[in-house]
This record gives C-alpha cells, sequence and structure tokens, in this order.
C-alpha cells in the first residue's frame, strides 16, 4: 500500500499530529519517485538538504516535521475534497521549491547551520549550493508537471504552473527587500509587513491556492484561498 492510500478525505477531524504524519508520508513518497534512479553527488547534496543522508552518504533517522508548505496544500485540499494524488504532487512541488529557497538563503546570508546541522554551502561551497537549490527547483517544477497524468485538465495545470511562477518571483522581491533592510535602522512596519508579505507569504499563498484550483474556478473563490495563506505566511515570518 503507498503512503497517499492512508489518506481518507472523510477523516477531517483527526488528531493534528496523525494528519500531519499522513501527509508527511505522502510528500515524502513523491519525493521519493521524482528522485528516483537519480544518482551522483549532486543528488546525494540534494538528499542531504532533504535531511535524508549526511554530508558522507549514510541514511540518517528522519527528521521531526520536517515539511511546512506540503502539510498545509494538502490540509487544504482535503477540507475542501479535492483529488489526494494531485494535492500530494502539488505538496511535492512546493517542498523541493522550500528546500531551494532555504539552500539559496543559507548562502545569502552566510548562515553555516540550518536544521540543527552544516549548511549545504557551509560543506561543499557556495558555488554548488546554488547549483543544488536550482536542481530542486526544476525538479520542483517538474513535479507539477506530472498532474498531466491525473486528469487535471491543461488550463488548471497552466494555471498552476503561473500561479508558482508568479510566486516564486514575488518571493525574490521580498528576498530583496529583506536584504536591503539589513542595512538599514528606519524599517517602518507596514515596510516590513511588505516584505514578509512577498518573501514568505507569497509561498503559503501558493500553497493554499494551489490546493484550491484544483478544485474551484472562479477567481473570487481561488483569491480568497491564497489571501488566507498569505496571512498564515505573514505570521509565520513574523513569529
Amino acid at each position: 500500500m503507498n503512503a497517499i492510500d492512508n489518506i481518507d478525505p472523510s477523516e477531517k477531524n483527526l488528531i493534528p499530529e496523525k494528519v500531519y504524519a499522513d501527509f508527511g508520508n505522502a510528500i515524502n513518497e513523491q519525493i521519493e519517485s521524482i528522485l528516483l534512479g537519480k544518482t551522483g553527488n549532486l543528488y546525494d547534496m540534494m538528499k542531504y538538504q532533504l535531511g535524508w543522508i549526511d554530508s558522507h552518504g549514510n541514511l540518517v533517522p528522519p527528521r521531526k516535521n520536517p515539511f511546512l508548505l506540503g502539510p498545509l496544500c494538502m490540509m487544504t485540499g482535503t477540507s475542501i475534497d479535492s483529488n489526494v494524488i494531485q494535492t500530494a504532487l502539488i505538496a511535492a512541488s512546493l517542498e523541493l521549491i522550500y528546500n531551494f529557497t532555504k539552500v539559496h538563503e543559507d548562502v545569502q546570508e552566510g548562515i553555516p547551520r540550518s536544521d540543527d546541522r552544516d549548511s549545504v554551502w557551509w560543506v561543499w561551497g557556495p558555488g554548488q549550493a546554488i547549483n543544488v537549490g536550482d536542481g530542486l527547483y526544476a525538479l520542483g517544477k517538474s513535479s507539477l508537471l506530472q498532474l498531466a497524468n491525473t486528469k487535471l485538465p491543461v488550463h488548471r495545470l497552466l494555471k498552476l504552473l503561473e500561479l508558482f511562477d508568479k510566486s516564486c518571483i514575488e518571493m525574490c522581491e521580498g528576498y530583496y527587500l529583506d536584504l536591503t533592510y539589513q542595512e538599514r535602522i528606519d524599517v517602518s512596519i507596514s515596510s516590513y509587513i511588505r516584505m514578509a508579505s512577498s518573501k514568505t507569504g507569497s509561498l503559503f499563498a501558493c500553497s493554499v491556492g494551489a490546493a484550491a484550483l484544483t478544485h474551484f474556478e472562479d477567481s473570487i473563490t481561488l483569491k480568497s484561498f491564497e489571501e488566507f495563506g498569505r496571512k498564515i505566511g505573514i505570521a509565520y515570518q513574523i513569529r
């Protein structure tokens, strides 16, 4: 039985820990399928970033609660009875792209340790870290393209691709503001909220909005879901 088979869309009142575990297993399974057959040092570095192996290639115990955006996407999809396979693919894409942002952020801000271990750039250098991040982004987009095999209408798939690209561009705008604000002492609250909305809120908006896009068509409803996700992202950035 696949991990995704354990998810029952009708079970909306289960304890959060079990729901998160079921979602996490389904997401992990999708990411493993994306990386299946891909060997070499580049992919080992990706697996290191994902928390699967150490810097010597040895398997390590799974991290507790390793995913962020993916479970939010699947929780949204479950609440509106979306196709579980579709939301799992989207969730896997979100997690790969989120890890791309984490790798690049560690390089940009010179963070030597992340998630209680050495950052990718600290182990293999900034150049290879950027390469790893770019690869994770590309794999994330390839996960989205697998939705073409799930009977998702083509026009919705195109809207999903557009949403992801729009969100990533907005996220880059947010990172630009964040780096700029680090050199200033006169950043207003409204300016900070604007940065948080772009840097973090954009991907949270994408997470919730993408799940909604598999089920709804009208722009007003979709915009409401995106804004809901954005508010969560802003709160996450501020916390």
